[in-house]
Formats: C-alpha cells, sequence, structure tokens
C-alpha cells in the first residue's frame, strides 16, 4: 500500500525522533547552524504530527481491507441471486 506524503521536516521527525535536518539539531540545542532555540513546544508538536501519521498508516489499511470486504460479500450476493433466477 502507499504511504502518506509528508514535508520533508516532518518526514525526518517520523523516522526518527532526534535527527539533524538542513544543520539544524531537532532538539533544542543551539548549533552553528542556528543560533536561536526552537520554541519550547516545536519538538513535541512534531512528534504529535509524527505519532498522527503513523496512526493513519496503520488505520488506512485496515479500513481498505474492511471495504474489500464488504465489496466480495456484495460480489458474491449478486452471484447468488443471480443462480437463484
Amino acid at each position: 500500500m502507499g504511504r502518506i506524503c509528508l514535508p520533508p521536516l516532518i518526514e525526518l521527525v517520523v523516522k526518527r525522533e532526534s535527527c539533524v535536518c538542513l544543520g539544524v539539531n531537532m532538539s533544542n540545542e543551539s548549533t552553528p547552524a542556528r543560533k536561536k532555540e526552537w520554541p519550547v513546544d516545536y519538538v513535541e508538536t512534531l512528534q504529535r504530527m509524527a505519532t498522527a501519521v503513523r496512526s493513519a498508516n496503520i488505520r488506512a489499511p485496515r479500513k481498505i481491507n474492511a471495504e474489500l470486504i464488504n465489496l466480495y460479500w456484495s460480489i458474491g450476493n449478486i452471484i447468488l441471486e443471480r443462480q437463484s433466477i
């Protein structure tokens, strides 16, 4: 199954919670590439988004499978109706 497309920054957070992206450390530690610190809840917000994406990636195939089961059941009923004519 396909995966949800993510902006690169969120995709990196999904892959690992602490990473360096474009010379910027995702933790609140300052780096030479960025002297300012991230807002206090910035990393937490990205982690929440990453969790939501992971959950959606788990739920999506389940919903698709449920729809396919309903489809096959419908097709089976159509065949049974046709056979009873």
